[in-house]
Order: C-alpha cells, then structure tokens, then sequence
C-alpha cells in the first residue's frame, strides 16, 4: 500500500480555506495534521502508486487548493516486474 506524504498550500480566504479543509476531510485515505498558516501537511494511503497520482490531481482541483507539495513517497511493498524505469534513465 503506497504511503505519500505531502503539504497542500490554502487560500488566504478562509471561508474558500474553510470549504477546502471540509472536501479534504470527507476523501478517503487522507489522514489530516494540524494547519500551520496556509500549510496543511498530510499522509494518503492508497492502493497503488497510480491511484496516489489520481488522487494529487483531484487534490489540486478542489477550490481552495493553490497547491499539492509531494514530500514523501513510499511504494516499496507494490509488485514490480524489476524492469522499472529509472528516473535518471541509467539501466
């Protein structure tokens, strides 16, 4: 089970703010921290590495939402094939 960490940057409104940390509150998988300014960090669980990338794009649409900050990410428990493409392109 994929495990990503990462910060949302809020609006500066809080009543779109506020419409914001309720929308995030009813997904799924999202385990809410504490608000610093317009920082909210937070940690997804979900079932595999492309359901974590639906998951930051619907993040980032959600109004209120000025931006998703990946910081972490885990997949080391997902199957692979061993024939993953590395990011430096190097075999």
């Amino acid at each position: 089970m994929p495990v990503s960490g990462m910060v949302l940057v809020l609006s500066d409104e809080p009543a779109v703010r506020d419409s914001a940390l309720e929308a995030l509150e009813r997904e799924p998988g999202l385990t809410l921290g504490q608000r610093v300014g317009d920082r909210l960090p937070l940690v997804a669980e979900t079932s595999s590495t492309p359901t974590c990338m639906a998951l930051l794009e619907r993040l980032a649409t959600i109004e209120g939402v000025r931006a998703v900050l990946p910081v972490f990410h885990d997949f080391s428990d997902e199957p692979g094939d061993g024939q993953e493409e590395r990011l430096d392109g190097a075999s």
